[in-house]
């Protein structure tokens, strides 16, 4: 780590051993980490190696938490409670992995992002911006949640691939301002969305494809709220 003062060190003597086969090795600090309470000294949770957790910022990985294979916890990233990060997800920016929560496959979770609950997101999902992803959610394939959205119910998120001009993933979910939809460069409700399809595809095969599409969602959607 040259130029980078280490911030903690692995402790040898304090192993665990993943479901994957991969050892894992306790960390302990070894510089104050005052605005997240961490001081030297303090024990942490268990990485498998060091390019698991960068030696810059406040990223740290909390005591009961795991962190393996290709992941990277980055900038001011946290990971704690019984959360699990593995594979080549990355966690960055002020992002939080709390919980029970999982995140692996390609996955990235950024910005003020939080990921809690028993909430999992994997594959190419991105959860991003103030988006907080909680309760059973699971997220998979290319999802994209970002904004402000609350995602809580493992029904209540879904994707659609090869969508439009551009053949993208569409991300659908439940929000607080009801169905909002995520395509490439849009982000909103779903009758923004069908306002802006209205205009750039009045008519034509993409038009009808995208009102079939919209039909399916609401379908979807209203069930949710006849679960008991």
């Amino acid at each position: 780590m040259t130029g980078t003062r280490k911030k903690y060190e692995l402790v040898a003597t304090d192993t665990y051993h993943h479901s994957n086969g991969a050892i894992l090795t306790r960390i302990r600090a070894l510089i104050d980490l005052a605005p997240i309470g961490v001081r030297a000294g303090d024990l942490g949770g268990y990485i498998q190696v060091e390019t698991n957790l960068s030696h810059s910022g406040l990223s740290w990985v909390g005591p009961d938490a795991l962190v393996c294979d290709g992941a990277m916890i980055l900038c001011d990233a946290q990971v704690s409670g019984r959360a699990s990060v593995s594979d080549l997800a990355q966690v960055t920016n002020y992002a939080r992995i709390t919980e029970n929560a999982e995140v692996y496959g390609w996955a990235q979770v950024r910005d003020h992002a939080v990921i809690s609950g028993d909430a999992v997101v994997t594959d190419d999902a991105w959860v991003y911006g103030e988006a907080q992803v909680g309760g059973s959610a699971y997220l998979i394939g290319n999802a994209i949640i970002c904004g402000e959205a609350r995602v809580n119910r493992i029904t209540h998120a879904g994707t659609i691939s090869s969508v439009g001009p551009s053949f993208s993933t569409l991300t659908w979910y439940l929000s607080a301002n009801g169905i909002s939809v995520h395509q490439g460069d849009f982000d909103g409700t779903l009758e923004e969305f069908e306002k802006l399809v209205s205009v750039k595809h009045p008519r034509g095969a993409l038009g009808k494809e995208y009102r079939c599409l919209f039909d399916f969602i609401r379908i979807r959607a209203k069930s949710f709220d006849e679960e008991p």
